[in-house]
């Protein structure tokens, strides 16, 4: 197993449910409930996997375990809400072949 490639998934991971917890519960409390709490509170937990998720592809890219089209995937499926779920088991196959 390639660490480069586990440590993408993981933080992809943690980014797409931190993502789904800022947008489905901190952004609603906010704007509709009035309370800004919890955006403070999830939005740079948010911010922290996001950029992990970044330094990582960043490794995985220069130490040729992940081409640059397949970190392109990768951070754009970020982007996306639930897409890194469905990007999990292509790079998990990935990973085993390596």
């Amino acid at each position: 197993m390639m660490w480069e490639i586990k440590s993408v998934r993981v933080s992809s991971l943690l980014d797409a449910v931190s993502f789904l917890v800022l947008a489905g519960y901190a952004m609603p409390m906010k704007y509709v409930w009035e309370n800004p709490t919890p955006v403070s509170i999830v939005g740079p937990i948010h911010g922290v996997f996001f950029i992990a998720l970044c330094i990582f592809l960043a490794l995985a890219l220069l130490r040729s375990k992940l081409s640059f089209q397949d970190c392109v995937k990768v951070g754009l499926a970020a982007l996306i809400p639930l897409l890194p779920f469905f990007l999990d088991g292509w790079l998990k196959k990935k990973q085993l072949k390596k």
